[in-house]
């Protein structure tokens, strides 16, 4: 009989361990996918594909996954955006199971325009006054 409940005991204690064990394997496993679609993501803006602005949306290839771009002018820096990619795995309810943010400042795409067209209209210039 206490042969049979050291038994016991084992196992349920070898069993909470095992569950928490696979808890933690899938909550490491969301993390780095969420790495890697909120890498992408913030790819996909920093090239062009995506327009550099404030947008969400859920991945194509699985509708679990969501982001959240959120873009605003760095004070210190005008001539600097910051992009902050949020990703997060939903669960069947709809509920974030996880979230993964991502935070990168590029240079602001109108400044570095509009400072082309300036120096070039006013070499323009300089070449037309005598």
């Amino acid at each position: 009989m206490i042969s049979l409940a050291i038994f016991m005991g084992a196992l349920a204690a070898i069993s909470q361990i095992a569950s928490q064990g696979m808890r933690v394997a899938t909550e490491v496993q969301w993390e780095s996918e969420a790495v890697l679609r909120a890498e992408s993501q913030m790819n996909s803006v920093v090239v062009g594909v995506l327009p550099m602005q404030s947008a969400s949306g859920t991945f194509e290839d699985n509708s679990q996954w969501q982001w959240n771009l959120i873009t605003a002018t760095d004070t210190l820096h005008p001539d600097l955006i910051r992009l902050e990619m949020q990703v997060s795995h939903l669960n069947s309810a709809g509920k974030p199971t996880m979230t993964f943010a991502l935070v990168r400042s590029v240079r602001n795409p109108d400044v570095f325009l509009n400072s082309g067209t300036e120096s070039s209209s006013s070499s323009i210039l300089q070449d037309l006054v005598p």
